[in-house]
């Protein structure tokens, strides 16, 4: 069977991950796959080179309303009464080279892999021309964040294409229930007898470079304690919060230090080392770009830390730590608290408790033996729960059956 998966990103991150781990983990070896993405993303080329299993990529060109927005305010303002129209005939256009594309792969399953919802308009199209072409079985279509309810002036445009993917597809599935559940503030959604979820899965990847290597190209001493954070460098994803407790961490630990990687934007990393800078924390701080060496950077630190204070539907990077035995401090947000729960790997604390945080990261950073034990106890929760082979399985049976389980 030629399985056809379709995404649309922006950035480089835990979606690349999710598509790489999925590719990589397909049980069915008879099956050939064609990834199909707008060529514009900024990670295609690292799925590309990290893909072992046989896949086809098929990097489009079709003009997308988040490219052709990226002009200046005054023109924007200028053109804001065409907006919508342009993403309706955007809409239309899709659903006729989406058509081309089917014919042209001849695949015989689709599996939709969305950012979130509604996300990439070119998602929600693909399922829709899938079911429009009679394609069966229905396709699935996978989201992998919160849904949010259109604003009014989109609400007519917006009910029309939710009525269209959920009538169309088989499954709407994403990454953890409280994820799931969230396509219920839109209308057309409202029941959720298609929606299910599927916790993600990850294969463990080896260290390449020992800990001594990694501390010496960050520049940071063999001995100081180390804390890790891996994310994107949006706003939501909480750098200030975290640097507000790492400031409180050095009045116990001066010597620690904060390796934040991540792919960003020049603005949004401009704005976090502006916030370092106005903490004074320059010499403790260090801010690294997008990072493909992520089980080196685990192996060289002591504890990951995930500050999210919004819009966290999984949290990927906390599986990828427990799987190298690194203990995990994030904050109560979104399905975070599906993949971690206190004193099974770390710990968990409010997304605004400034001096809880600071007194988790000093608890595990001043304690070797509970930060050990927090490790090994994360690593089999990994075992137990986030294997890539079980998440990927599971989607290939439901690519097969066509429908979604109900779930409680």
């Amino acid at each position: 069977m030629k399985v056809l998966i379709v995404t649309e990103n922006a950035y480089s991150g835990g979606l690349d991950t999710f598509l790489i781990t999925l590719i990589n983990s397909w049980p069915n070896a008879e099956d050939e796959l064609v990834l199909v993405c707008n060529a514009s993303h900024p990670g295609l080329s690292l799925v590309r080179r990290s893909l072992v299993r046989q896949c086809e990529v098929i990097g489009h060109d079709f003009p997308l309303p988040w490219t052709t927005e990226a002009i200046s305010r005054v023109r924007r303002l200028i053109l804001f009464p065409f907006r919508f129209l342009w993403r309706q005939i955007l809409f239309v256009r899709y659903l006729g080279m989406f058509r081309d594309l089917f014919e042209q792969t001849a695949a015989g399953q689709l599996l939709v892999v969305n950012g979130g919802y509604p996300a990439g308009l070119t998602c929600r199209a693909a399922t829709v021309a899938w079911g429009v072409a009679g394609k069966r079985p229905p396709s699935i279509h996978n989201f992998h964040n919160f849904s949010h309810p259109p604003r009014v002036w989109e609400r007519p445009f917006e009910h029309v294409i939710d009525r269209l993917v959920y009538y169309y597809a088989g499954a709407m599935v994403s990454v953890s229930r409280i994820c799931a559940v969230s396509l219920a503030n839109r209308s057309a959604f409202l029941g959720l007898k298609k929606v299910t979820y599927i916790h993600n899965g990850i294969s463990y990847r080896p260290a390449r470079a020992s800990r001594a290597e990694v501390r010496a190209e960050l520049g940071i001493p063999a001995e100081a304690p180390l804390m890790l954070m891996l994310g994107t460098y949006e706003a939501r994803k909480g750098h200030a919060f975290l640097l507000q407790a790492f400031k409180r961490v050095l009045d116990t630990l001066p010597s620690a230090r904060l390796a934040i990687c991540g792919f960003g934007y020049p603005p949004e990393i401009e704005r976090v080392r502006a916030e370092v800078a106005s903490l004074e924390l320059d010499d403790n701080v260090l801010l690294q770009g997008f990072r493909e060496d992520v089980p080196d950077l685990l192996e060289a630190s002591d504890v990951l830390v995930v500050p999210s204070q919004a819009s966290e539907s999984f949290g990927l990077t906390i599986v990828e730590a427990m799987s190298h035995f690194v203990p995990v401090i994030a904050t109560r947000v979104g399905g975070i608290p599906e993949v971690i729960q206190d004193d099974e790997g770390g710990y968990l604390v409010e997304h605004d408790d400034v001096d809880g945080l600071a007194r988790r990261i000093v608890l595990l950073l001043t304690d070797e033996a509970l930060r050990h034990e927090q490790g090994r106890r994360g690593h089999a929760r990994f075992e137990a729960n986030f294997r890539a082979e079980r998440m990927a399985r599971t989607y290939a049976e439901l690519l097969q059956r066509g429908h979604a389980e109900p779930f409680a």
